[in-house]
């Protein structure tokens, strides 16, 4: 009720619903914001890269290396059954599975598996969960809907969920550092009023 009241009254109330901001508009949005800034820190990473955004893509590059070591991959049966389910998909043009909470194939291994499958892929899920989603958004053909990737899909996946989590890790560690050095700022201007 109070949802329907605010929305009634307050039509602006309806951007800040969870619902919208999961549209594929606002998601590439961001994405090309943080990848813009990640092309901009690397252009000259000297200059522009902090040591939080340093430690934060080491971070995120340490969980990709773990998921990759330690998550088995598929094997090739599986990878024909997904061939052999597009086959079936294309000959039946009517056809649409709505599946939901399905795990996504990332580099040739299964990533959340209703739920995490090993602590590698939960710390995946942590660092690049939305990353990787928007990935296979863009990867995968629309009429493949609730049918897993394919190998070749699937590292594509993964070096493009990697590119964007990286970017935004990178715009997390200078979002701290700027918020660190206001901070240090402002207690500056604080101490010098002060007469010891």
């Amino acid at each position: 009720m109070t949802q329907l009241l605010t929305n009634r009254f307050v039509p602006v109330a309806e951007i800040f619903h969870w619902e919208n901001w999961q549209s594929s508009w606002i998601e590439g949005a961001t994405a090309g914001a943080l990848f813009g800034h990640f092309l901009w820190v690397i252009a000259k990473p000297r200059e522009r890269a902090s040591r939080s955004a340093t430690s934060c893509t080491l971070a995120n590059t340490l969980v990709w290396l773990s998921f990759l070591t330690f998550s088995p991959p598929l094997d090739t049966a599986e990878f024909t059954r997904i061939e052999r389910e597009r086959v079936q998909r294309d000959a039946d043009l009517g056809g649409f599975d709505l599946t939901t909470d399905q795990p996504i194939v990332v580099a040739g291994r299964w990533h959340g598996t209703f739920g995490a499958m090993n602590f590698a892929d939960w710390l995946l899920t942590l660092f690049a969960a939305p990353a990787i989603g928007f990935a296979e958004l863009l990867i995968m053909p629309s009429r493949y809907f609730g049918i897993d990737a394919t190998k070749r899909e699937s590292f594509a996946i993964a070096g493009l969920g990697f590119v964007l989590s990286t970017a935004f890790w990178v715009a997390i560690g200078d979002v701290a550092t700027a918020l660190r050095r206001r901070y240090l700022a402002r207690k500056a201007v604080d101490t010098k009023g002060v007469i010891p």
